[in-house]
């Protein structure tokens, strides 16, 4: 089975209208350089929009949600320097001399490096997540509230309370009774990441 795609053509052979195999068609509108302005589905007139700088490198896109991403470069080699969504998250980036990504900062903290070979190949990729920050003028209080059933289990229900903030940690612990050291077990199963300044057990009552 063959597969072909067509296309109308401005004089200067821009495709103004590609047809793909299965018949679907895009327009598109070209700036006097020939770089793509608008591409417009025409089965429901879904629209996505570019803009340039002077060297037609891309500068921002708008999607057909009406999103728009905005690539920042560096002024001498045209490398991207920044990628900014329409959320307001950045990626940022860091450049060799080659021109080759060194660095990437995502918009979560995640660092990532990258090595090359002579011949401008990867050699290494290295991730570094964030660093967790702790509260420091907040106390952090772990509270344990244990529910007993049947007849040899309890659940235990944790929370944190971080300053005016209550935050109820999962999983649920599913624990046997007896054997059970209270705040020993809890300390070494904190389930939130963070150690507690002290520990707290309501209602807690020993067999």
């Amino acid at each position: 089975m063959e597969n072909t795609n067509t296309a109308r053509c401005l004089n200067d052979s821009n495709p103004t209208q590609p047809t793909r195999p299965n018949g679907s068609r895009v327009n598109r509108t070209f700036d006097t350089f020939g770089n793509v302005l608008t591409q417009t589905e025409q089965f429901n007139t879904a629209r996505t929009t570019y803009t340039y700088d002077p060297f037609s490198l891309v500068t921002s896109v708008r999607n057909p949600r009406n999103h728009t991403t905005t690539i920042n470069r560096d002024p001498v080699t045209g490398n991207p320097t920044s990628i900014v969504n329409h959320l307001g998250h950045t990626t940022t980036m860091e450049y060799d001399a080659r021109g080759l990504v060194t660095e990437m900062t995502s918009p979560n903290g995640l660092v990532t490096t990258y090595t090359y070979n002579d011949a401008g190949l990867m050699a290494t990729r290295t991730e570094t997540p964030p660093a967790v920050s702790r509260p420091t003028d907040r106390q952090i209080i772990m509270v344990v509230i244990s529910v007993k059933f049947l007849k040899n289990h309890q659940v235990f229900l944790v929370f944190y309370l971080i300053g005016a903030s209550i935050f109820l940690c999962f999983p649920v612990f599913l624990l046997r009774w007896p054997g059970f050291q209270k705040e020993s077990q809890a300390k070494d199963e904190l389930p939130c990441g963070h150690f507690p300044d002290r520990i707290e057990y309501p209602l807690w009552k020993d067999d």
